[in-house]
């Protein structure tokens, strides 16, 4: 396993940023880095599973160990999800991909706010996660810095 890190300052309110971070329409404009159409299903709730999903293509399923509104979200993927929906945790990509660790952090700053992303992942993954995560971070700090 691979641990990668970033961290984005913007002047935007630990509340706007979790705001931006959570809202379905808001997600699925910052997650283009990621991959366009991506979008979530379920609840940014402690003890919850939430799915990160691209239409027809599948996705990951992630288990919320922490969550505070406006100060932590940290995320354990449980399994991959297949094009039809259906849950896999027993393929080879699968089992590489379980136990991946996510934690996404906010402290307050004098400016605004400081977003900590660490990730625990497999090797493989790390290039295209480092690329994705400098892309969508971008984004997201455009949208929380907007007025809207």
């Amino acid at each position: 396993m691979k641990k990668i890190e970033f961290t984005m300052d913007t002047s935007a309110s630990p509340e706007r940023l979790w705001h931006c971070m959570t809202e379905q329409q808001l997600f699925r404009i910052w997650n283009e880095g990621f991959h366009p159409g991506a979008y979530f299903e379920g609840e940014w709730r402690e003890g919850g599973l939430l799915r990160f999903l691209i239409q027809d293509k599948g996705g990951t399923e992630v288990r919320i160990h922490r969550c505070v509104p406006g100060r932590m979200l940290h995320m354990e993927h449980v399994a991959v999800i297949d094009p039809q929906g259906g849950r896999d945790i027993e393929s080879v990509e699968a089992r590489e991909w379980i136990g991946t660790l996510e934690d996404q952090d906010i402290e307050v700053t004098e400016s605004g706010c400081r977003l900590r992303i660490r990730m625990e992942l497999p090797e493989a993954y790390a290039p295209t996660f480092e690329k994705s995560w400098r892309e969508s971070l971008q984004e997201l700090k455009s949208l929380a810095e907007s007025e809207s």
